[in-house]
């Protein structure tokens, strides 16, 4: 099924006829004049930023932050993203020159201005925008709120605790001293993150020599239950958890890893 109408479809010329002025791309086996053209964000049909914050934690510090937004918009995945009415017709839309988004007092940089890709056989869609914060580490955030906004309109993303460090402390064992084949349990704060989250994704990187390697881990009501493979090693215990905020506005996705030095043992 072929998404969207921002494509002006070139069909096969007659012989002696002129080449198409507008450049065209191919998708799918069919070729198109990609029209693309600035739009405000009240033009952007269902639009629904989708926030990511990815955090690692380490000795109670963020020791990496990454702060990065999709600008999705359309009934997505049903029908794409749409194209909108632009002075040539259909058109992918571009962010407009007054468009600009901030996290306390940082600017964003805008990683894509939108425009049009290739689903391949699916057909093409429109491309939504894409921004990110370089954010240095270690400047505090005082204002944990996302804002976006152009002439048209502006859109609050809250971004609640996601930019605070996390932390893994042991329960049983009541120390880091781990041994292969043991079960371990946990405690991850703040618990509120365990919420509807089932599992987490936890890996071994040895820091002296070895292998890296997984260790199986599901969530038991406020803590993480490892399960120590037959491996040994002294290196980083890294323990990562993701959970999501839907609205009708806004997506918020929030990646958190922490870094635990320990050793295993037989």
């Amino acid at each position: 099924m072929q998404h969207g109408r921002a494509f002006v479809v070139v069909g096969v010329l007659a012989a002696g006829c002129a080449e198409p002025s507008v450049p065209t791309e191919e998708c799918g086996g069919v070729e198109y004049a990609p029209l693309t053209g600035q739009h405000l964000l009240d033009e952007f049909v269902l639009l629904r930023p989708r926030l990511v914050v990815k955090t690692t934690s380490r000795d109670d510090q963020i020791t990496s932050l990454e702060v990065s937004a999709a600008l999705w918009y359309g009934d997505l995945p049903i029908h794409g993203t749409p194209a909108v009415r632009g002075a040539n017709g259909y058109e992918c839309p571009l962010l407009d020159d007054s468009f600009s988004a901030t996290l306390d007092r940082l600017h964003a940089r805008v990683t894509h201005p939108g425009g049009w890709w290739c689903l391949g056989t699916g057909g093409s869609v429109c491309s939504p925008p894409a921004i990110a914060f370089d954010y240095a580490i270690g400047r505090e955030i005082t204002d944990p709120t996302i804002v976006i906004s152009d002439a048209s309109t502006t859109i609050a993303i809250p971004g609640g605790n996601a930019f605070a460090p996390r932390t893994v402390s042991p329960l049983d064992p009541a120390d880091w001293a781990l041994h292969a084949n043991q079960t371990v349990i946990v405690a991850w704060a703040p618990e509120s993150d365990l919420d509807d989250v089932d599992y987490a994704d936890v890996g071994f990187t040895p820091t002296v020599s070895g292998t890296s390697f997984g260790i199986p881990s599901h969530v038991v009501g406020n803590s993480i239950e490892l399960s120590i493979p037959d491996k040994t090693g002294e290196g980083l215990l890294e323990i990562a958890v993701v959970n999501s905020t839907d609205t009708n506005d806004y997506g918020l996705v929030r990646h958190m890893t922490v870094q635990q030095p320990v050793t295993i043992t037989p």
